[in-house]
């Protein structure tokens, strides 16, 4: 989240963990055409929210699966992709980062015997002039 936060277009984002995220409260699940009808299934043929109504109408001889299900399962899959991502991308970024920082050491070094050196050699031609 630092990370994030470092680059200014993220700066007043809010992360939320996966595994914090929930369903939206249920006053926002009620079917746009059936105003009374809970949003309890999802159509996995049309990949959307339905009523019973609406499997009846709208989406009959369709896959269906109950909300709470498909939405266990979405959060299954996202955290499988983010530890995916993080083996694939992430680790190895912070891997080279790391690498970048101790090369910076190792270059601020040199410099610094570098310009001791030159500094020691300029010394030396100066006391004798």
């Amino acid at each position: 989240s630092d990370d994030h936060n470092r680059y200014k277009p993220f700066t007043k984002h809010k992360l939320t963990p996966v595994v914090e995220m929930t369903v939206p409260p249920k006053a926002s699940l009620m079917c746009g055409k059936h105003k009374k009808n809970e949003l309890r299934l999802f159509c996995s043929s049309c990949q959307v929210l339905v009523c019973d109504d609406c499997t009846i109408k709208y989406h009959k001889n369709h896959d269906y699966d109950v909300l709470e299900q498909t939405a266990d399962d979405q959060r299954a899959a996202l955290r499988e992709q983010a530890d995916q991502l993080e083996l694939q991308a992430i680790t190895p970024l912070r891997e080279g980062i790391e690498n970048i920082k101790q090369e910076l050491e190792s270059l601020s070094s040199s410099r610094d015997v570098a310009e001791k050196n030159i500094q020691e050699s300029f010394d030396a031609l100066t006391s004798h002039v």
